[in-house]
């Protein structure tokens, strides 16, 4: 199990994606900005992915056993925007004028930093 952005499936049956943190005994792993995918039907026959919170909450982090995870795997590229993307939606909706404290807004901001500089990091081999 690797730290970074990762799906995981969990003993619940639950499929999260979330950027992962692990102790130093890999005994818990910390998932930040957990968020589940389902695939919505149209009626005009397409779909869509829909991401939600993997926990109604106002916590960004969720601390678990490790024992709970059956597997871990990096995401497709595809996946791993698509989480990126919705992180940074839920974010932007969160801090809104109606919800927004300073706190949270810099946590936001070194969080979303910190995103980058990960991105950064990407080799893309052709």
């Amino acid at each position: 199990m690797e730290p970074g952005i990762n799906i995981l499936k969990l003993i619940t049956g639950e499929t999260v994606i979330a950027d992962v943190e692990y102790d130093k005994l890999k005994k818990h792993a910390t998932l930040n900005h957990p968020l589940i995918f389902n695939i919505q039907y149209k009626q005009t026959g397409g779909a869509s992915m829909v991401a939600t919170k993997w926990i109604e909450s106002k916590k960004t982090s969720h601390k678990i056993k490790t024992y709970h995870i059956i597997a871990a795997d990096k995401p497709t590229q595809m996946m791993e925007d698509l989480y990126v993307e919705s992180v940074q939606d839920m974010i932007e909706y969160d801090t809104s004028p109606s919800t927004s404290n300073a706190e949270t807004d810099e946590q936001i901001i070194d969080y979303l930093e910190s995103l980058e500089d990960v991105e950064e990091e990407i080799i893309t081999v052709h």
